[in-house]
């Protein structure tokens, strides 16, 4: 009978989490009574839209649970971050950690998550071996948390990695509409709502990016400049809709 933990911090600007009056009486009437049950892994993790698996998070920091017993990943967003696919939008990933126990494989897939204690209960099993883990976000700073306990004879290998977000993100093709190409203004509504502040470095391509370009751009290394259109000055000044700054745009 064997117990670890693996803890894993992500370093962002993090909004504080505040408590809410009464927290303990709403769990116990509405919140408590509800647990979620999965017994398969989720089939839509990665996805632009939905996810079908267990979630945990603390407001900031939210994480999506995926794959088999022996190969699970923690894929990891940030509320800031958000792509928009046509007719759709979700959180980005900005990487994921991958557990993996090969001695899992076959074994059977059972997860609860708790919505009172925001936290994922596994468990699974294979030939007397049974691995259990709890998994969690921490409520006041961005830190995963997930604990392993196992019972059998079976000796175990386990190993943790963790990816970065340009490994870990999955391409989303982007709808060709011919519209107008809006930067720092709402998409729909008529452009009610503008963004008032500074936008750095905007961009235009001649030609679609490889994603290993696009690899070289998140590293901060600097691309051919035969694929640049235009570009943007570094900080122009952005208000009630229009450019102030260098151009063109």
């Amino acid at each position: 009978m064997k117990s670890i933990a693996v803890a894993f911090h992500f370093s962002f600007m993090a909004a504080a989490v505040l408590p809410v009056r009464c927290a303990a009486d709403l769990e116990q009437s509405v919140v408590g009574k509800q647990t979620a049950v999965f017994t398969q892994p989720p089939k839509q993790v990665p996805t632009p839209g939905m996810p079908d698996g267990p979630l945990l998070g603390n407001g900031d920091v939210g994480v999506v649970l995926a794959g088999p017993p022996e190969a699970q990943c923690f894929y990891i967003g940030k509320n800031e971050f958000w792509r928009r696919n046509y007719g759709d939008a979700s959180v980005m990933t900005v990487g994921r950690v991958s557990l993996g126990i090969p001695a899992l494989r076959g074994a059977s897939y059972h997860q609860e998550q708790s919505l009172a204690l925001a936290e994922v209960r596994g468990t699974f099993a294979k030939d007397g071996l049974v691995v259990q883990t709890r998994s969690w976000v921490d409520a006041n700073q961005n830190l995963l948390v997930t604990s392993l306990h196992c019972e059998g004879k079976i000796p175990l290998q386990i190993s943790v990695r963790l990816i970065p977000e340009a490994q870990a993100n999955t391409a989303v093709p982007i709808a060709d509409t011919g519209g107008r190409l809006n930067i720092g203004r709402e998409l729909y509504g008529g452009g009610r709502w503008y963004f008032d502040g500074v936008i750095d470095d905007v961009q235009l391509w001649a030609a679609a990016l490889s994603a290993e370009e696009i690899r070289q751009l998140t590293r901060g290394q600097t691309l051919p400049k035969s694929l640049a259109r235009s570009q943007g000055a570094a900080g122009s000044r952005w208000e009630n809709g229009r450019a102030w700054g260098r151009g063109p745009f």
